[in-house]
């Protein structure tokens, strides 16, 4: 049943790139200048590497989480693609906040551990902000499974997680937009453009924030929360310009520490 997170997957790209469509066309309508030509060209560049070695990987971790799963302490959600009506809603809820909160640790991580910033390091070099930034996908995403594993250790069916990862990572390509200010209310509950907007700032202040996924909450309740307040530099305040996805690992290569590996990110 792997064909189904595949199906997902191809539907969130339809519609993915017919809003970065209609965002290109209201930009100009607009004359909000939100797109570099060739900064766009690299974005989606790097997606198509990125998708190539999903398409290979993505199965192995299928396979990871069914052997954890095998011996995980319930079983939620079994079996939920035959749709026969057997997996209550609250399922899908639990996993929902569950699988939101192994992001925010997996993307907290990823800002303060160099070897897992390698990897994620790209998302953020880009000095513009608009939904092909959200293309702008890692190649080396072969530690990202880690803090995802105990959901399937928990319980919850492997396609079941994979599925959800996907829906959460489609709400998250739609925040990286310029042209919607904010939710509102919601923006109390949900991560939203303004709040994802700081997440790639390069102000001091905004620096290592708003590292929630669907949800704002855990950034509030763990002290990473900050509010747009100031207009946003984007970009990782580098002046060297960067269009491949290795920069970090040559930099970790270059200080031939093992030890390296897991100080904070730019640390000599």
């Amino acid at each position: 049943m792997m064909e189904l997170p595949a199906l997902v997957d191809l539907s969130a790209i339809a519609l993915f790139l017919l809003a970065m469509f209609f965002e290109f066309v209201v930009a100009k309508i607009l004359r909000q200048k939100i797109y570099s030509g060739f900064d766009s060209l690299t974005n989606l560049l790097l997606y198509s590497g990125s998708l190539v070695i999903d398409f290979l990987w993505v199965p192995l971790i299928f396979t990871v989480y069914g052997q954890v799963h095998a011996h995980s302490l319930t079983k939620l959600g079994y079996q939920w693609w035959m749709f026969q009506g057997t997996v209550p809603a609250w399922h899908w809820f639990a996993l929902l906040l569950a699988d939101d909160f192994c992001f925010y640790c997996f993307h907290r991580m990823s800002h303060k551990v160099w070897l897992l910033w390698a990897s994620h390091e790209n998302h953020h070099s880009s000095n513009f902000f608009n939904l092909t930034v959200a293309a702008r996908q890692t190649w080396t995403p072969f530690l990202a499974f880690l803090f995802w594993l105990p959901l399937a250790w928990i319980g919850f069916d492997p396609l079941m997680i994979l599925t959800m990862q996907l829906i959460g990572l489609f709400y998250q390509a739609m925040l990286h937009t310029e042209l919607i200010r904010n939710f509102g209310p919601l923006d109390w509950i949900l991560n939203s453009p303004s709040h994802h907007r700081v997440h790639h700032g390069s102000n001091p202040q905004y620096l290592d924030r708003n590292f929630g996924g669907i949800f704002i909450v855990w950034d509030r309740l763990l002290g990473t929360f900050a509010a747009e307040d100031e207009k946003v530099v984007y970009g990782t305040g580098e002046t060297e310009r960067w269009y491949h996805p290795f920069k970090e690992y040559i930099r970790l290569a270059r200080t031939r520490r093992f030890s390296a590996l897991f100080q904070s990110p730019g640390a000599t």
